[in-house]
């Protein structure tokens, strides 16, 4: 679940880069559904690495929403995103 929520936060980056707002709340939204349902279904030392994870694209979806796509502070919220879930993805484990 981690990893599938790694690789549609890098969709819903792409998309806020790109102007398109609802996208990458919609995908992010659902990340966090899914995230809280691994919460609630993982073993007890996963949890707080998929909190983590979900927690970082509750701030994500709150900073898609504040910052004008194509600002300074939205490249830089979308960078810090594709850097996170990158190492994500390579490592295959935790956030």
């Amino acid at each position: 679940t981690s990893v599938i929520a790694s690789k549609r936060q890098l969709e819903a980056a792409s998309a806020y880069a790109r102007g398109d707002v609802a996208t990458a709340t919609r995908l992010t939204a659902l990340n966090e559904a899914e995230l809280g349902a691994a919460i609630a279904a993982a073993p007890p030392a996963a949890v707080p690495t998929i909190t983590a994870q979900m927690n970082a694209y509750s701030e994500q979806k709150k900073d898609f929403s504040v910052h004008r796509p194509g600002s300074a502070k939205a490249k830089a919220v979308t960078k810090s995103a594709a850097v996170k879930d990158l190492d994500n993805l390579s490592r295959k484990s935790s956030f």
